[in-house]
């Protein structure tokens, strides 16, 4: 049996919603990971692991102080939001130096 209160429920509720919306753009980032891994350009990988990093452990530090746990999964949304678009740049690199 659970000994979870109604309470703590709902602040899990809370947080599955906030993360749920990672989900898409870590679908298109494992799809442009695989791009750049067929392309053999482990530096964005690299670049992007580090940017991942410095993001989360910097946004964390920020938003946890206002909303708690919800600011780190606010940070986490925010986190993979920033990365996503950072590989989506670099793979569309990628495909004009490709086809030039």
């Amino acid at each position: 049996y659970s000994s979870l209160e109604a309470h703590d429920i709902r602040s899990l509720s809370l947080l599955y919603l906030i993360l749920i919306f990672t989900i898409v753009p870590e679908m298109i980032s494992l799809v442009l990971t695989r791009v750049c891994l067929i392309y053999k350009r482990t530096d964005i990988m690299r670049n992007l692991g580090l940017l991942r990093l410095i993001l989360k452990i910097g946004f964390n530090l920020l938003l946890m102080h206002f909303w708690g746990i919800y600011g780190i999964a606010i940070s986490t949304v925010i986190t993979v939001s920033l990365s996503l678009i950072y590989l989506w740049r670099k793979v569309a690199r990628i495909h004009e130096d490709s086809y030039s």
